[in-house]
């Protein structure tokens, strides 16, 4: 084979590899994608079937698979946490949901260090300190003010998102009126949220 067949070959090569990687680059985007697509359609699907009991599969899939690298997907994942818990609350399994709550501050810790000011994960750090009231009505004292402040802080910040009006009208609507619980003040945060 002649020097210039084999430079030829080698550049024919090397152009093969290059588009090679830039398909793979711009398919890599896509491909995580479509999974995070199709984790969104599971968890509805489950859902609307009323299948919640699929979803710690389907968590743990998502947290070992498709871990959230971005803030938006790691409120994405709290948010499937946040309706888990409400979920094996309801249920009566509450060390399960404890160590879902667990799971969900350390991860609400992790978005408010790289976004402090950010309203939605500071909405979810007093939902999910009004879960552990719930699980211990003991700690209801302890942590009924601290989830008001953080809610309020959260709801001031932005009060026209939905996410945020529902955590402050679960708050109002479970926690004790000792405890600054308003049913009627939830109620209409609840009709306000559907607007």
């Amino acid at each position: 084979m002649s020097v210039g067949k084999i430079k030829y070959s080698f550049e024919r090569n090397k152009n093969l590899r290059m588009a090679f990687l830039l398909i793979l680059l711009l398919f890599l985007p896509i491909v995580e994608i479509t999974a995070e697509s199709t984790y969104k359609r599971l968890f509805y699907k489950t859902f609307v079937n009323r299948e919640m009991y699929k979803w710690g599969d389907i968590i743990h899939s998502v947290e070992t698979n498709n871990p959230p690298k971005t803030i938006e997907q790691k409120l994405e994942l709290l948010n499937y946490y946040y309706g888990y818990i409400g979920y094996l609350m309801n249920k009566k399994k509450h060390e399960t949901a404890e160590s879902f709550i667990d799971k969900g501050e350390d991860l609400i810790d992790n978005v408010i260090k790289l976004s402090p000011h950010n309203s939605i994960a500071l909405s979810y750090k007093g939902a999910f300190m009004g879960f552990k009231m719930g699980l211990s009505k003991m700690k209801a004292v302890y942590f009924a003010p601290k989830c008001m402040i953080e809610i309020n802080k959260a709801y001031k910040a932005d009060h026209e998102n939905t996410q945020i009006i529902i955590n402050k009208a679960n708050l109002l609507f479970y926690s004790p009126t000792t405890l600054g619980g308003d049913k009627n003040e939830a109620l209409n945060l609840y009709h306000n949220s559907s607007l």
